[in-house]
């Protein structure tokens, strides 16, 4: 039960990481992605870019819960 609720936590939080440090990446290397953020007015590379960093970012979150409690049936599809 513990080890459940460690694994969504930790996939939660390792989210949040991989979704930040890619965002980084993100806008310091697409021209235009810092000022295009805000407003929300992606070209089509920025939507491909986030599409991907959303895929990359569930798959990482994914493999942690699945790493801190293996067993668990319901910690993947919780988090």
């Amino acid at each position: 039960m513990w080890r459940t609720i460690l694994a969504v936590v930790g996939g939660l939080l390792g989210w949040a990481v991989v979704a930040t440090v890619i965002n980084i990446g993100l806008r310091q290397t697409l021209p235009g992605y810092s000022e295009a953020e805000p407003v929300l007015a992606f070209t089509l590379g920025m939507k491909v870019a986030r599409l991907a960093m959303a895929a990359i970012t569930s798959l990482a979150a994914g493999a942690i819960v699945r790493t801190i409690a293996p067993a668990s049936q319901a910690a993947p599809w919780i988090s």
